[in-house]
Formats: structure tokens, C-alpha cells, sequence
């Protein structure tokens, strides 16, 4: 087990600590050097931002700020030497005692950084300097070559902006003036701008030659082709192309050569344009000039936000530029801006780079907070539902069904925010919390939270977060995680990290306050269990994550103390749970619920959402009245603004009182009268005694609400290419769309029938309600949590101990081969009674969850699809099966599992006094050798699980692959294995013997090994077979070796493998052999 991450470590060292104890003269003396570093830092920024000072005044100021950051400032001199140009402060002496670091720009060193003490001191960690000196003096060389390369880039970039400005000018003169710059009378305008180009701005010119190349040879010109042939040959046919090698470069051009191809092609362009026609495309090519300073910056790695966002408005602040850049200046820019921002997964960018247009990033530029010279993301998050919007509002243009479709206001923070944050607090160390063991990351992970808490912001960010609040103005807020692989193809990261409401009351500060504290808890969120353990499933440990913020809106309307949407929910447009056999994958489904969407991605206490198929909307989950009567939603998440708290409410009760004041809630409302249900828009009634069921049906059948949806998300599955998910709220008048992502998918399953003759003896349920399709095998234990005796526990404390042992069960079984059957909802939250409140880390080694609908016990299964809980099984293939004992066509062999015994105490210790409420069992205990297997036929609505009889020839073959696996043939001296006998053949019984023939080429010394090795695997399988079958055997392995004389000499073992018969079979080794 890893050591135990002491986290105190990170605290902050504050004046006051929690015990009210002063701080020693240690932390005094620690904390004081901080603050010389910091405002080091503060002072050298300060300079570097100021733009009337040049580089040179730049660094003589910054050689003055550095002394003091130093443990001793009063003997500290330093000098900056820079490309032959020295900045020293004026005490400046060199020394032996000396501490220096490189600046780099473009990957070379430029210059360099030095510090000298003036007299000699103790020795340190580096000479007379601590670490701590050398990690900053590190930092600011970093900082000055940031610096440095970007006042270089900006330099080239008005460099080039000037020259495009007068070649403008000189294009634009007419008459006497352009007539006194001709050198020649007889040279067209274009010519004299070649010649002036020529001596003032030969790159200008060289792109010039080169859009001319292009369009010449677009136009077919033969003379261009040969000319261009010169160089590298451009047509395949040409017969240039046969005196190289396809392995070797082409030849590298003179200077005068090139200079006159130059030539050729304008000499070529004026016997083959018109000369008004070739001023045109000077014209134009000149104007697409304009962008080249935004198509350099954009191409640059690591530009600043500030940079990139002066640099987009410096480019429309210009006339007509829009509409003169080429199309490829375009699509790269626009490319180059998605990667920036969004992603750099070729998938999100082919289609963003077509769907968003330049002026977009202007405005979601405006609507960023970040480090000031940052080159952060805004995340999956921010990404997906940005480019829905883009994709929506473009079809809003043709379809007038989407016409009322909205978007909230959102800003963002970027994914580099963290690492900033992090930093400034010193919390470096969290990094490595995702190798610890995760136990010890559930265990530390609430003193983590409260770690980054405690912590605050940088100024800058702090004031970026002021501009939010003052846009949000009074508005409720939602503040959600936007990480680099959330939302992702592939990695949904579904409620992994948190997303929090602010209710954004109380005085500037107090929002501020409170807005910090939510974005601060979705940091920690980044280091919890769950996504950590997620990401390690994955293979994504390693993968360097941030995490990006994306603030909302929060839609909706204030009635009375409570702020909340009409409705919300989810919409998916492939259905993994259909209730209907007429209803197909490709039909998708919405889960939708009143008040926030909370209570449609969680696994609620005792209620229920409405499902429904936009695209079939007639086929009801529940289709008689008292049913929809009795699964309808009877509570609500709401933000009450009054006490800044998200509350559950009675829905009914909250709609009656507000019903004037509530926008649309006819269309969420019927009213229950005389076994009917009626609209409420169709009846006059007293609102006060009516039976007022919440049940959609208007908003389902007299409004455009399930087309929007049907095409919104056939839209975005098209264009995005994958299924999607969607999320939605509506303040009773719009429909707004919060969030897109691409949709958690189940591998491709086969359809296989449910066996029909399967003793009843060896059945342990059958169902015929909710079913998918799935087919499970070789499960070697049942956890079965036994309803009765969960619903008997007194205390929450127990039935969270119950939790724990699910917990330690899914780390101590063997992965993927044990079923979880259990009462109501699993990770339920709210009310645990009615199901054990487990998380994905407690269950993400199963195979099948079963909830147990015992409705005499008030235990009845909500459909679990559309929440986060269910999209974790859908994505780790968990399979999800509600039974229902009692109704018919449902079987629960529950007496079985009491018979047999309960292997809990001897799986973990500790826990015998919950033995009557969590067993676990072992199918070879029911039947010797035996397994379960569960065929759920979803389109014939059926599941059965039964107890299937020992194949042992299956459980050999499987055990072999084990063994090829695991045996590394160079380090034993192996040539090659060889089954043979009674498994080879197919006559396997329970007591066989597994017999292997090893060509061996190694020395003796890899021979006893290589026959230790089998003998431990021997023990192993024999005590594994006993398990199964209940038969004991020394050891299961038969190994015989033979060599290359045996094979020569055609000994009896040997012969088997030349014979013509085929008495043998080769095992693949794990490296091939």
C-alpha cells in the first residue's frame, strides 16, 4: 500500500492557525521569504506588462527588483546578458559565489541570468544558495523569455502591419503621384509595387510569387508547369520525376535560380492575365494580408489570452476584412483557435472548424478568466455545449421549429486556472494524490476539499470573477466542471466531478465569496475517487489533467422565495432501455422532471421522473392511469433565494400556491378526476382541491417540445457524428439547451434467446419487464443484500457500513465474475432506506446490478436510465436488470441463496454481525463446478438466470490462455508448447489432467525454473478446480519437455509433434512464439 499523503503539508501558513497558537519563528522566517518571492514576482510582472518601456529599459528595471527576493539582498548583485547587451545592477560584481539560468527563446539560448553574492556564506544546497533560490531564479529566466520571445513577436508583427500599410498606400495613389515613384512609363501599377516590394519587403514579394504560382497553374498554364518543373516536378507524369529515387530529396536551388524563377513567373503572369485583371488580385492578395498578423499569432504555441484577445480585435477593427481574407487563411486560423481553446481531438475539430465562424472567438474571447499570460482550455464541457449552439442556431436559420430554442449566458475559466491556483497556494503535491491507493484517496479526499477552501485566488483571477458576478447581476448561477476529458469521444466522465449552485445573493463580496468557494469545491472534485478511479479504468492516469469552469446561467423563474425552470432534463438519442419492444435504439428518449434537472440525473429518494421516446411518443412507459398517477413526480429541486440553499420541495404543493406566477405550467400539470386524466388548459377547476398529477402530457401532445427535441438531437448526431446527450431547462417560455456531449455507449451485444429448457431447479429469476439486451457468463458469485434485513437497520450509520463492505467486496472478488442483487436503488441519494448509497468506485468490478422490487416492502425501482449512475454501467458495460418478485411472469429463487452458505466472514473480516443482511455466495456451492449465466433478450422483453453445469474442457482452455499469457518464453528457454491429451481432444473430465509438451532450447538452470514455475501453477489450478468441481487432485499440470534431439531421435513424446495426425495443438505464446 502506498504511504498515507500527510496532507497538512499543504496548509497554508497562516498568522492564525485553528488552535489560535502564534506560529514559530521557523514559519515566521518561511513565510517572510514567500512574501520576498512573491512580490518579486509582482514587481517583475508589473514591469514586463508595462508597453512604453522598451526591452532593454525593461530588464535594467528588472535587474533592481531580484536583490531582494534573496536571502541576503544586502551582498546580492545580478546581470543580465543578452545577445552581446549587459543589464547590472550598480553594485554589480562578479564573483565565485554565482547562480545563473539560461534565457531561451525558440529553443536557443539567447542570454542569461545571473546572481552573485559579494561576500562568501554558509553552505547551502547549491553552494551558499537553497533550493528555494534556484527554483526562482529558474522561474524568472522562464518569465523573462516568455518575454522576451513575445515582445520579438510583436515587433515582427507591427513590422509586417507597416509594410502592408504603405504597399496599401501606393496601390491607392492615382495620377501624378504614382506616376513620380515609375521608373519606367511603361510599367503597369502592379510592376512598380514588385519593385518597390523587392527592395523594401522581399517576404511580401515571395508570397506574392507564390499565390501567382498557384493561380497560374490552376489556370492549366503549360509554361508555368514547366517552369515549376525546374524545381520539384508537380505533375507525377512528368518525366523531371525519373532521374531520383523515391528515398532521396530533391536537389536545393541556387539563389540566382530561384531569383529568376521569381522573375519568370510575373513575366509569365503578364503574356497570360490581363493587366487590370492581375491589380485585381494584388488588390485582394494584399488586403488577405491584413490576417497575417492573426494567422502568425494563432499558429504560435502558448500565446497568451491576452495576446491572442488584442490580436482578434485589433483584425475586425479593420474595414471589409472579413470578406478579403482567403479561404485557406481562414480555415487555418479558425483550426489553430479550436485547438487553442477547445481541442485538439481531430474528431471535435473537423466539425467545429466548419461550424464556427472567426467573429465567434471575439465574443468567446470576451467572455473568458484566465491567467493573463495563459495558454489554458476551457474544457469538454465548454467545448460541447459551444459548439451545439453553433450547430443549432445555423439550422434555427431554415427551421422554423427551432425558432425559440436558447442558450444561457455562460462564461469560463480556464483549464490552466488550476495549475495557477494550485501554485499560488502552494498545494503543488496534489499532483501525485491519483497514485495512491484508493482507499486512501476517499479517505483524505473531504480534508482536500478543505485544504483548497482555505485557499484563495490570485488578484487577477479575483477580478475576473467580478466582471461575472456584475453580468449575472442577480441571477442564480451554476458553476460546472469543464475538464480536458470530460465530455470526450469516448470518456463521458459522467457526475464525476461536481457541478454547484450559487445562488448569488447577499453584497458584491458575498457573491464573490461564494462563487470562489463553488469553483474551489469543483477543483478538489478533480482529485476525488471516483474520476481517479474512473481515469485509472481507462488508462488515463498518467494524462496530465486541468480543469476548465463553465459558469451559467441558471434558467428559470422567482415565485415567491424559490428561483427555478418551469422543467428540465435529459435527452438522449440512442435509447439503451426500452420499455417497449416496438421502441428502437435509434428512437432516443428524454427523462425529464419539474424544477432543476438535478433530480433527472440522480438516483432520487422515493419518486420518479417521466420517460418518454420523442420519436415515439404514444408508447408509454406506464399505460394505465393509476399507474401514471403512481410514478409521477410528486417533489422538486428548487434554489430558495432567501436562504441561498437548493431545497426539495413538495411539486404540487409549490404549483398550487404559485400557479398564476408559474410561465406554462398547464403544460406540466393534469388534473386527476374520476380514474381520468384531463389537461389542466382543457378545464376550469379549483386549483385549491383539484388532484393535481404532474405528468407532461400537454407539453407532450399539444406542443412542439418533443419535435424540438427529436430533430435537435438528430441534428446534432449527424453533424457531430456519434449519438449525443443533451441537457435542457425551460423557464416556461424558451427551451434552453445547457449542455451536449457524446453519448456513453455499450459494446455491440449479439441477441441471444433466452433458453427455454433450463430446469426449474436450476433457475434463479426470470423476468419479463424493462429488460436490455445482454448476455453474461462464467459468473462465479452472487452479493445479495437481503431487502428485509436492510430495511431492519436502524441506523444510517449501518446501512452505510453496508455500503462499505459492497465496497471492499469489488476490490476482494475476482473482477467482472460476481452479480450485485440488492433492494430498490442502487446509489440512491436522498432517503438510503431505499437503496444502498454506493458510488461507481463501490460497483465498477461487477458484471450485473439487479434491484429488487419488493412492493409490499415500498420498494419499487425508478427507471434508472438518463441519470449519471445509470451512464456509468452503459459505459464500463455493468449490465442493469429491476426485478420485480410477486407480479407475474417474474421468478426470484430467493430460498436458494438462504441455503447455501455465506462466504462473507471468510471473504473479509469484521463483519459477521451483518451476515444476515449482506451474503455472499458461491455458484459451485449450488452446483459443483458450476457457473450462472444471465441471457436478457431485449426484444423479446425477457431475462433468465440460471445455474449452468461445469464445462470443464471450457474452464481447461481458459485457464491454458492464462498460462500463454503469463509465461515469458525467453526467459525460460522456451521454442514453442504443445496441448495434448484429453483436453486437446475434448474428453476433459473433472479430475483430468492438463498435458503440455515444452520444446525447450535453454540451460539447466532455466529448466528447474521454468518446471517450478509450472508446478506452482499446478497447486494453483488444482486448488481452483476443487473450488469448482469438489474433487482433489495434487496438481492439474502434466508437463513433459522435449528438445531438438528428441525431435531429432523422434522420441515418444516428440512424435507427437511431427506426427501426421494431429495429435498435438501449438499455444501462442504471449510474444508469438
Amino acid at each position: 500500500m502506498a504511504d498515507k499523503t500527510d496532507f497538512t503539508k499543504y496548509q497554508k501558513k497562516d498568522d492564525q492557525n485553528t488552535a489560535g497558537i502564534a506560529p514559530n519563528g521557523t514559519m515566521i522566517h518561511e513565510l517572510k521569504e514567500r512574501v520576498k518571492e512573491l512580490n518579486c514576482f509582482y514587481r517583475i510582472t508589473k514591469i514586463i506588462r508595462n508597453s512604453k518601456l522598451s526591452v532593454d529599459e525593461a530588464l535594467q528595471e528588472i535587474v533592481k527588483v531580484i536583490p531582494p527576493a534573496w536571502q541576503y539582498p544586502e551582498i546580492t548583485c545580478v546581470r543580465i546578458y543578452l545577445e552581446g547587451r549587459e543589464f547590472k545592477t550598480d553594485n554589480f560584481q562578479q564573483t565565485n559565489w554565482k547562480l545563473d539560468s539560461n534565457i531561451i527563446v525558440d529553443e536557443k539560448i539567447i542570454g542569461v541570468l545571473e546572481v552573485f553574492y559579494l561576500e562568501e556564506q554558509s553552505q547551502a544546497n547549491e553552494g551558499p544558495f537553497l533550493t528555494e533560490e534556484r527554483k526562482l531564479i529558474d522561474a524568472i529566466a522562464d518569465l523573462l523569455s516568455k518575454f522576451i520571445e513575445e515582445r520579438r513577436i510583436k515587433e515582427e508583427l507591427e513590422r509586417q502591419r507597416q509594410k502592408l500599410d504603405y504597399v496599401e498606400k501606393m496601390m491607392k495613389a492615382e495620377g501624378e503621384p504614382l506616376a513620380k515613384i515609375r521608373s519606367d512609363e511603361k510599367k503597369q501599377d502592379w510592376e512598380v509595387i514588385l519593385d518597390l516590394l523587392a527592395k523594401t519587403d522581399p517576404r511580401t514579394l515571395l508570397r506574392l510569387t507564390r499565390k501567382m504560382a498557384y493561380h497560374l497553374y490552376r489556370m492549366e498554364n503549360e509554361k508555368i508547369t514547366t517552369l515549376l518543373n525546374k524545381i520539384t516536378p508537380v505533375d507525377n507524369d512528368s518525366a523531371a520525376v525519373n532521374w531520383r529515387s523515391v528515398n532521396m530529396s530533391t536537389p536545393r536551388e541556387d539563389l540566382e535560380t530561384f531569383l529568376s524563377i521569381q522573375k519568370q513567373v510575373f513575366e509569365i503572369a503578364k503574356e497570360s492575365i490581363p493587366a487590370d485583371v492581375i491589380s485585381t488580385l494584388f488588390a485582394n492578395w494584399m488586403m488577405q494580408d491584413k490576417a497575417r498578423p492573426l494567422l502568425l499569432m494563432s499558429q504560435k504555441t502558448g500565446i497568451p489570452l491576452v495576446e491572442i484577445a488584442a490580436e482578434l480585435n485589433r483584425f475586425f477593427d479593420q474595414e471589409d476584412v472579413e470578406t478579403a481574407i482567403s479561404l485557406e487563411d481562414l480555415m487555418s486560423i479558425k483550426t489553430a483557435l479550436i485547438r487553442r481553446f477547445f481541442a485538439e481531438r481531430l474528431e471535435y475539430v473537423n466539425v467545429a472548424k466548419t461550424a464556427f465562424e472567426l467573429k465567434d472567438f471575439l465574443g468567446i474571447v470576451d467572455h473568458i478568466v484566465g491567467p493573463a499570460q495563459g495558454a489554458g482550455k476551457l474544457g469538454g464541457k465548454a467545448s460541447g455545449v459551444l459548439l451545439a449552439e453553433k450547430l443549432i442556431r445555423e439550422e434555427m436559420k431554415r427551421n422554423p421549429v427551432l425558432k425559440n430554442i436558447n442558450f444561457p449566458i455562460s462564461w469560463y475559466i480556464t483549464s490552466d486556472t488550476i495549475l495557477s491556483f494550485i501554485h499560488y497556494n502552494d498545494l503543488d503535491e496534489v499532483s501525485h494524490v491519483k497514485y495512491l491507493d484508493p482507499l486512501e484517496i476517499r479517505q483524505e479526499q473531504p480534508f482536500l476539499e478543505q485544504m483548497f477552501k482555505s485557499s484563495t485566488f490570485p488578484f487577477e483571477i479575483v477580478e475576473g470573477l467580478r466582471k461575472i458576478i456584475r453580468d449575472f447581476k442577480d441571477k442564480p448561477v451554476i458553476v460546472r466542471s469543464s475538464s480536458l476529458l470530460e465530455d470526450n469521444f469516448g470518456y463521458a466522465f459522467s457526475g464525476k466531478y461536481k457541478s454547484l449552485f450559487v445562488p448569488n445573493i447577499g453584497t458584491e463580496e458575498q457573491r464573490i465569496c461564494s462563487l470562489m468557494n463553488a469553483i474551489m469545491e469543483v477543483y478538489a472534485s478533480t482529485f476525488g475517487p471516483d474520476p481517479i478511479e474512473y481515469r485509472r479504468e481507462r488508462g488515463l492516469l498518467d494524462f496530465n489533467e486541468e480543469m476548465g469552469i463553465l459558469i451559467q446561467e441558471v434558467v428559470g423563474t422567482q415565485v415567491g422565495p424559490y428561483f427555478m425552470p418551469t422543467f428540465a432534463g435529459v435527452a438522449f438519442s440512442r435509447n439503451e432501455f426500452r420499455w417497449s419492444p416496438r421502441i428502437t435504439r435509434e428512437d432516443g428518449m428524454v427523462r425529464i422532471v419539474p424544477g432543476l434537472g438535478t433530480r433527472a440525473v440522480d438516483r432520487v429518494g422515493n419518486d420518479y421522473p417521466i420517460l418518454i421516446s420523442p420519436k415515439r411518443p404514444n408508447l408509454l412507459v406506464n399505460t394505465l392511469v393509476e399507474e401514471r398517477v403512481k410514478y409521477s413526480p410528486r417533489f422538486m429541486d428548487v434554489i430558495n433565494t432567501e436562504t441561498g440553499m437548493i431545497e426539495t420541495v413538495d411539486a404540487v404543493q409549490v404549483f398550487k400556491k404559485y400557479f398564476d406566477d408559474l410561465p406554462k405550467i398547464n403544460d406540466v400539470i393534469s388534473v386527476h378526476d374520476h380514474g381520468r386524466l384531463i389537461n389542466a388548459s382543457n378545464i376550469l377547476m379549483d386549483i385549491e382541491n383539484a388532484d393535481i398529477v404532474i405528468t407532461f402530457q400537454h407539453l407532450f401532445e399539444k406542443t412542439e417540445f418533443l419535435e424540438q427535441i427529436k430533430q435537435i438531437l438528430g441534428l446534432l448526431e449527424e453533424k457531430i457524428g456519434v449519438p449525443v446527450d443533451v441537457e435542457f431547462a425551460s423557464s416556461g417560455n424558451q427551451l434552453y439547451i445547457l449542455q451536449c456531449r457524446p453519448q456513453s455507449q455499450s459494446q455491440g451485444i449479439e441477441r441471444k434467446p433466452v433458453p427455454k429448457d433450463i430446469p426449474e431447479d436450476r433457475k434463479l429469476f426470470f423476468t419479463k419487464r424493462y429488460v436490455t439486451t445482454g448476455n453474461i457468463e462464467n459468473i462465479e458469485y452472487i452479493v445479495y443484500v437481503v431487502p428485509e434485513e436492510y430495511t431492519n437497520l436502524s441506523k444510517r450509520e449501518q446501512m452505510q457500513r453496508v455500503a462499505k463492505i459492497i465496497s471492499e467486496l469489488n476490490v476482494k472478488l475476482p473482477r467482472r465474475k460476481f452479480i450485485l442483487i440488492g433492494p430498490g436503488r442502487w446509489g440512491s441519494r436522498g432517503d438510503i432506506k431505499l437503496g444502498v448509497p454506493i458510488r461507481y468506485g463501490d460497483i465498477n468490478n461487477s458484471t450485473l446490478i439487479v434491484e429488487i422490487a419488493k412492493e409490499k416492502e415500498g420498494y419499487i425501482p425508478e427507471l434508472s436510465f438518463g441519470t449519471h449512475f445509470f451512464q456509468d454501467l452503459v459505459e464500463s458495460n455493468i449490465r442493469y436488470l429491476p426485478l420485480y418478485p410477486g407480479q407475474e411472469d417474474n421468478l426470484f429463487n430467493e430460498q436458494i441463496l438462504f441455503d447455501m452458505e455465506n462466504k462473507l466472514s471468510k471473504v473479509l473480516q469484521g463483519y459477521k454481525n451483518f451476515e444476515s443482511v449482506v451474503k455472499v455466495i458461491s455458484i459451485s456451492d449450488m452446483l459443483p463446478g458450476g457457473t450462472l449465466s444471465v441471457i436478457m433478450d431485449g426484444e423479446a422483453n425477457e431475462a433468465l438466470a440460471y445455474i449452468k453445469p461445469a464445462d470443464h474442457l471450457t474452464w481447461r482452455t481458459m485457464k491454458i490462455e492464462e498460462i500463454a499469457q503469463a509465461l515469458d518464453p525467453d526467459l525460460y528457454g522456451i521454442q514453442g508448447i504443445y496441448l495434448i491429451g484429453s483436453t486437446k481432444d475434448g474428453s476433459a473430465g473433472p479430475t483430468s489432467d492438463i498435458d503440455l509438451l515444452v520444446h525447450f532450447k535453454g540451460t539447466e538452470e532455466q529448466k528447474d525454473k521454468l518446471m517450478a514455475w509450472f508446478d506452482e501453477w499446478g497447486k494453483k489450478l488444482a486448488k481452483e478446480n476443487k473450488e469448482r468441481t469438489g474433487f482433489d487432485t495434487d496438481a492439474l499440470l502434466d508437463v513433459h519437455i522435449i528438445t531438438d534431439e528428441d525431435i531429432k531421435k523422434k522420441s515418444s513424446w516428440a512424435s507427437h509433434i511431427t506426427s501426421p495426425y494431429q495429435t498435438v495443438r501449438k499455444i501462442t505464446l504471449k510474444k508469438g512464439i
